[in-house]
């Protein structure tokens, strides 16, 4: 058990009252009986207390795929549906998950050019009958859509010629399957870092994620929120330098305007989970994942939408993670660490548990 230290402080004197007692003074005559009063002053000391770490459960496998069989294991017992994408590169696999949401179920990586046993095992034990392929071909091969076709799975393959039109084309699968969220995330398509952040949120909510090139929507993204009357809501998530001012310019008035950003992916993590949580999410089982890569928060995305619980990006270098759980102490039950000990450090973990 890992154990912290808190301080009591303890204070006092102590006084010896030494009083006619038979004692001789020097050349042994008698004290005649008189009474001292002698005071010592304890000084101020620092008493440990233990404390018990907040407890941790690890999903943690040999690499990204046996990771994600335990993350999708840990959510999900059933599904009629899947979304599978790649696990070798992010951008079409950031849009994923609120697809996933719509459908409530797992986001499923696999190699670029293989349908792997294990994978096809998973998708087997959950009952798994359709899924959407998001990406293209050089994405997720057609050796893969051939081969869940082989196993009786039905593929449908939801792609553009690049990231950014992908994100506009799993924009408009999500909203023909579930068109209830009034709110639009945008952020760069360039990295994966902000995208990862808000993904439980775009999962819970079935908020679409489009992706900005350089800081810009293109002119197909811009149309598809304006011809889509149910956003009120403008979600930019990352700096200026992520996702630009102008963008409101682009889709112009006519909506709500809100931007989650820190001084860099951690802090910027840590404001959409403080985010999150004042709308409808709790802390009471948050996740870590490293801030490093993609695979294991991208497989955590439907899990910790499920948990309705924000996914913190973690680093060995940086502590906002460690700040930030420490300030919701007494709301958070349990962490659940996503990803292995090369991606997410014990000493890390322990350093947050202890707050």
């Amino acid at each position: 058990m890992v154990r912290s230290w808190g301080k009591t402080l303890v204070a006092g004197a102590v006084t010896l009252l030494l009083a006619g007692c038979g004692c001789t003074g020097p050349q042994g005559q008698p004290t005649g009986g008189e009474t001292k009063d002698v005071t010592q002053e304890v000084v101020e000391e620092e008493v440990t207390e233990p404390a018990e770490s907040i407890e941790v459960e690890r999903l943690g496998g040999a690499d990204r795929y046996e990771t994600m069989e335990q993350v999708v294991r840990a959510g999900f017992t059933k599904s009629a549906w899947a979304v599978v994408v790649t696990g070798e590169n992010f951008p079409d696999a950031l849009a994923a998950s609120s697809l996933a949401g719509a459908k409530d179920c797992p986001v499923v990586l696999c190699p670029t050019k293989e349908l792997t046993g294990d994978v096809e095992a998973l998708l087997k034990e959950l009952g798994v009958t359709s899924v959407y392929v998001v990406g293209g071909e050089s994405s997720v091969a057609p050796e893969v859509a051939d081969a869940l076709a082989a196993a009786e799975i039905d593929v449908t393959r939801v792609f553009g010629d690049n990231r950014y039109a992908t994100s506009v084309e799993a924009a408009k699968a999500t909203v023909e399957v579930d068109d209830t969220s009034d709110t639009l995330i945008i952020c760069t398509g360039d990295g994966f870092a902000d995208s990862l952040s808000i993904s439980p949120y775009s999962w819970k909510s079935a908020s679409p994620i489009l992706l900005a090139q350089k800081g810009m929507l293109t002119d197909d993204e811009v149309a598809f929120a304006q011809e889509h009357g149910q956003f009120s809501r403008i979600l930019i998530v990352g700096g200026d330098a992520a996702v630009a001012e102008d963008v409101k310019d682009q889709l112009g008035d006519g909506y709500e305007y809100e931007r989650l950003e820190g001084q860099d992916r951690y802090e910027t993590s840590a404001a959409v989970a403080e985010w999150v949580c004042d709308n409808g999410f709790t802390w009471s089982t948050p996740g870590l994942a490293t801030g490093e890569n993609f695979p294991d928060a991208l497989a955590g995305s439907a899990l910790m939408g499920q948990n309705a619980c924000p996914l913190l990006l973690v680093s060995d270098g940086s502590d906002v993670a460690q700040k930030t759980i420490a300030a919701h102490r007494d709301e958070v039950t349990r962490l659940v660490v996503l990803g292995g000990e090369a991606s997410v450090s014990a000493e890390l973990v322990d350093s947050i548990a202890l707050g």
